[in-house]
């Protein structure tokens, strides 16, 4: 498989948007959608329409201060522990990034993951 040195410039298959970063060589390389994989070392800087029906996550998130979010894990059988493995990085671009373009399963478990979350803040006495 060779990689592509020069930047797409077609329209992302899942977003739409023609803005894309370059992948670390330490991830792969590669282009990849700066709207639908943004850098968790940047801010994303562009503007998206979140639907209404979406806003209380965003409002939820602003509450505990656009927190990085882990949604799906594995689980490791050898260690008896679940592993995380896909989450919303800190900060408020890439959660809206994320809640407008999210699907409606990654929006379920977004919900159990924010219970979860303020759970443990409660517990450690830092909820709101």
């Amino acid at each position: 498989m060779t990689q592509i040195d020069v930047c797409p410039t077609e329209a992302c298959y899942a977003c739409g948007h023609v803005r894309y970063r370059e992948r670390s060589a330490v991830c792969g390389g590669g282009w990849v959608c700066a709207l639908c994989h943004p850098d968790p070392l940047r801010s994303v800087n562009v503007q998206v329409m979140v639907p209404e029906e979406r806003l209380p996550a965003l409002a939820w998130a602003a509450r505990f201060g656009y927190p990085l979010l882990w949604f799906r894990f594995w689980h490791d059988a050898y260690r008896n522990r679940d592993i995380p493995y896909v989450g919303i990085p800190a900060g408020a671009d890439h959660w809206q990034a994320f809640v407008a373009h999210a699907t409606a399963e990654e929006m379920t478990r977004i919900r159990q993951a924010a219970t979860r979350y303020q759970r443990q803040q409660r517990a450690l006495g830092q909820a709101a």
